[in-house]
């Protein structure tokens, strides 16, 4: 139940914030945001099983972001979606890199997924399910993506807007405050937190990336490893450089 919220053309600065809470199985690997040489180049968190990424943001100030969909069980012969999420960060905007997900879900077999794609000037998403992909385009202001997909009806985007409705966002650093503090959230909303403690899933991880107005080097990154309301939250930016 993976959560995440894109500000889009709201702090001075950082055209585009995302704030991106991952919920997975607690005993799934995963490393730590790590630059990824090539052209383009990518800082991104990476996936040990799978060697994809569920969140990166390549040089072209494009980032890509993917949750679930729950729609059944899933096949585990299917590709890995991270590794979508993860090729579709070639591309130099966020329209470009929608269309090549959404092309690539319509000839190989994925399970269920939402793929989101932003940039300074657009935040748009891909999502599969049924056999079908269908696109949605986000909005000026705060964006939210939910199992359910992006600013779709649902509970915990709901509760979300909620969260965000008075947030100051006139700085990034009190605008990473107020994206903390929404994605901290332990009240229930559609059956589990914002923040979820359960069992043998929960919330793995928190990471948070401003693309700024001055390009690469002004960019920035902070991660956090285990549930974002007691792991600290640690500086990346230093891959940028």
């Amino acid at each position: 139940m993976c959560t995440l919220i894109a500000l889009l053309g709201t702090v001075p600065g950082y055209p585009l914030v995302v704030a991106m809470n991952r919920d997975e199985f607690y005993e799934r690997p995963s490393l730590a945001p790590e630059l990824r040489p090539g052209n383009p180049r990518i800082v991104m968190p990476r996936d040990a099983r799978a060697e994809g990424t569920w969140i990166g943001v390549n040089e072209h100030g494009v980032v890509a972001a993917l949750s679930n969909r729950l729609s059944g069980l899933p096949d585990p012969s299917a590709r890995s979606r991270g590794l979508l999420c993860l090729e579709s960060l070639a591309h130099p905007d966020a329209l470009a890199a929608r269309s090549f997900a959404a092309k690539d879900a319509d000839t190989r077999r994925y399970n269920p997924f939402n793929l989101l794609h932003a940039d300074p000037t657009h935040v748009v998403c891909a999502s599969r399910e049924g056999g079908a992909t269908f696109v949605r385009d986000g909005i000026g202001g705060v964006n939210v993506l939910t199992n359910a997909g992006l600013n779709a009806d649902d509970p915990r985007a709901r509760r979300v807007l909620g969260l965000m409705r008075d947030a100051n966002v006139r700085f990034l650093d009190t605008a990473v405050r107020s994206l903390r503090s929404a994605l901290w959230d332990h009240a229930d909303a559609g059956g589990r937190a914002i923040c979820h403690h359960g069992q043998r899933t929960g919330t793995r991880s928190q990471t948070i990336v401003a693309v700024s107005d001055a390009g690469w080097r002004g960019n920035r990154l902070w991660h956090a490893e285990g549930q974002p309301c007691e792991a600290d939250l640690l500086d990346f930016t230093g891959l940028f450089r």
